[in-house]
């Protein structure tokens, strides 16, 4: 069986490539000559690849280990949720106190509550939208899901990855067959992107198994389908082919490359989480900001208001993951999660927490 410190480096570095596909995404429409200039949607893929890191680390971190389900759901919900509450909160103050920064949210109890609960809903403010108050949050609405179907799974022991993936395939297919659900529950939990999970979970099952080995024609193969579908694939979400995520997964583990230690990098993966779920609030000043530098009007002038944004939200992220993130996590788990000794639930490094 590998063991799962063996990957840390190649699912860091995907981590902080996720990451600031997401924001290079939001950072096209920071004004209308980024938009102009900047059409392609291919930085929608970075949600793509954390949903198949999520599939690839709970399979490699848990299955075939004595991992208790209620357990492996605490230690999640103290990972994930800490600093997603302190900012929706944030957001939520923004939204209905001076100056009012994000006064277009109309923030109500339901919404609010729904939103801190993971609960998928329709925005009150883009009723199109299931999103929660913190936008990025719809994400975290899957990631919560999987985890309750992958703590059911783990009941199956050594089959759990395989239960794992047949559940997702049927549920995917009941949305395909009796869908699209108007509720947005039942849209969710149907949704094509529980493949992403499951393609990193089948991934995992693989390397965990020793059926993969480090090598660079394997891995330039799976990197070039990755690659080729995150830039000429279907931009929308909830497309069932849409396995980015796991070619880039697998192409990063059998990449010898990747295992090599690039300390910027690796600090990037281990902000990967604050900069995505900060990135709205920094791109929201940097809008003002940029506005006032009186940047040329062409694609130079475009390519300056990108850069400065995408500096400002990985650096803002950095910051809130060191003194935010970090002691918040701490805080919580010692409180709540310290005596968590489940073997194989946690890997000795601070830089492997999935």
């Amino acid at each position: 069986m590998s063991d799962p410190r063996r990957t840390i480096l190649p699912i860091q570095y995907l981590r902080a490539v996720a990451a600031l596909l997401v924001v290079w995404h939001h950072t096209t429409a920071l004004n209308a000559l980024t938009l102009q200039h900047y059409t392609s949607r291919f930085g929608t893929a970075g949600v793509d690849v954390f949903f198949a890191i999520s599939g690839f680390v709970m399979v490699l971190t848990c299955t075939g280990r004595k991992v208790a389900p209620l357990d492996f759901l605490r230690h999640r919900l103290l990972r994930i949720a800490p600093i997603y509450w302190a900012l929706t909160v944030v957001m939520v103050l923004l939204a209905v106190l001076p100056p009012y920064v994000f006064g277009g949210l109309a923030p109500t109890p339901r919404s609010t509550l729904l939103s801190l609960a993971f609960v998928p809903h329709y925005s009150d403010t883009r009723p199109a939208q299931i999103w929660p108050l913190l936008v990025p949050g719809w994400t975290l609405n899957f990631e919560m899901y999987f985890y309750l179907l992958f703590a059911a799974s783990l009941l199956a022991r050594q089959r759990a990855t395989q239960v794992l993936v047949a559940v997702c395939v049927t549920l995917v297919g009941v949305g395909q067959v009796f869908g699209p659900f108007d509720g947005a529950l039942a849209r969710s939990y149907t949704s094509p992107l529980l493949l992403e999970f499951a393609g990193g979970a089948v991934v995992a099952h693989a390397w965990q198994r020793g059926w993969l080995k480090p090598g660079l024609p394997l891995a330039v193969l799976a990197l070039t389908a990755g690659s080729g579908l995150l830039l000429f694939g279907p931009t929308e979400h909830g497309t069932w082919a849409r396995q980015i995520g796991a070619w880039l997964v697998l192409g990063a583990c059998l990449c010898p490359a990747w295992h090599r230690r690039l300390p910027v990098l690796e600090e990037l993966g281990n902000a990967s989480y604050s900069i995505y779920l900060t990135h709205v609030f920094t791109l929201a000043a940097v809008t003002v900001w940029v506005s006032r530098l009186g940047l040329p009007a062409n694609l130079l002038g475009a390519t300056l208001a990108m850069g400065l944004a995408m500096l400002a939200c990985t650096a803002v992220g950095v910051v809130v993951y060191r003194l935010g993130e970090l002691p918040l996590t701490g805080l919580m788990r010692r409180h709540f999660d310290g005596r968590l000794a489940t073997p194989g639930l946690l890997v000795p490094s601070r830089a492997w927490r999935g």
